[in-house]
Formats: C-alpha cells, sequence, structure tokens
C-alpha cells in the first residue's frame, strides 16, 4: 500500500516474536506487534529504522499480509 502523501511505500519494521525466539542473537529491546500485540525483538542497532516505520509488525502477521495481498481483492460474482 502506498502512502497518498508521498507515493512511496511505507516503511514496516519486522521483528521475530519474543515467544518464538526466546533469546535474541544481537541486542535487543522488546516492542509490541501493531496487528496481534504479541511482544516481538527489535535490535538495539535497528531502533533508529523501527522509530520511522508506520508500523511494527511480526514475522507471522506479516507473512499473512502478503499472502493476501498476493491473492488479491476478493471479487463477488
Amino acid at each position: 500500500m502506498k502512502s497518498r502523501a508521498t507515493d512511496e511505500e511505507p516503511i514496516v519494521f519486522v521483528g521475530m516474536r519474543v515467544s518464538d525466539l526466546p533469546v535474541p542473537h544481537v541486542p535487543s529491546v522488546e516492542r509490541t506487534c501493531a496487528t496481534c500485540s504479541e511482544a516481538i525483538w527489535v535490535g538495539r542497532d535497528g531502533l533508529r529504522m523501527a522509530s520511522k516505520a508506520e508500523r511494527l509488525v511480526c514475522v507471522p502477521c506479516i507473512s499473512i499480509e502478503l499472502e493476501l495481498e498476493a491473492a488479491g481483492p476478493i471479487v463477488y460474482h
């Protein structure tokens, strides 16, 4: 989905769920997925990018969104 103001793709930060990765591989802080409210990891080095993102989401939620987007609109006959 493009932003109406700039016609650019919005920045979406994708993080691993804490429940799927109990111990992160890099120093990280917990944030919340905007879609399902699960705790996700954001690496300390990624905090600046995450702060500029329109949304923070987990891997499972973005996977579902991308599958639905790829399927296209639902057409009723």
